[in-house]
């Protein structure tokens, strides 16, 4: 798959952590052999490898607030590493973004139960307008977090580059699951 086939399907990708599946020509060892190798010598990405999973992120004076980091699961496959990789946002903004969804999600509800109560003691309904308030608030949140996951696109396709060319990591599709 181009870099640009990649570019497009990020963009139709609703999901706010894209997803994706491929291979190493190599076994499980080898294939964290050459990534570690790889990442004690590279200047753009640090990473940690565990047994069974790794954390590819952009260097430290490269980064910026929407740089992503690429979380790959290991699996063994016959002569080959089965691959299953997920770019997310840091675990702060991350946990930030959630954190903004469960108070706009609390606020709608309370507001809607409120409104509910007004309207059947025959006051004017006013806090009914916290329903369609939560649901504009949850939009421009989900905007903000793919502009966020747009702005890290050159950096998700740098780690990506960095996978491939360390391990010989061959793509098979994004992943829909």
């Amino acid at each position: 798959m181009t870099q640009a086939t990649q570019r497009q399907a990020a963009a139709r990708d609703l999901r706010m952590r894209p997803r994706f599946t491929g291979h190493a020509p190599h076994g499980r060892a080898r294939f964290q052999v050459l990534l570690q190798n790889a990442l004690d010598t590279s200047s753009g990405v640090r990473g940690t490898t565990f047994e069974f999973s790794a954390v590819l992120k952009v260097a430290e004076q490269d980064r910026h607030f929407w740089s992503p980091q690429l979380h790959l699961a290991l699996d063994d496959g016959e002569d080959q590493t089965l691959i299953h990789g997920r770019f997310s946002p840091h675990p702060t903004v991350w946990s930030g973004f959630l954190a903004l969804y469960l108070a706009i999600a609390f606020s709608g509800i309370v507001g809607v139960i409120f409104g509910t109560s007004q309207w059947t003691l025959g006051v004017t309904p006013t806090a009914l307008l916290a329903g369609p308030v939560a649901i504009v608030l949850t939009g421009a949140v989900y905007l903000a977090a793919r502009t966020g996951r747009r702005l890290g696109r050159d950096q998700m396709m740098e780690l990506s580059t960095f996978l491939a060319d360390a391990t010989g990591f061959q793509r098979n599709s994004p992943d829909h699951a």
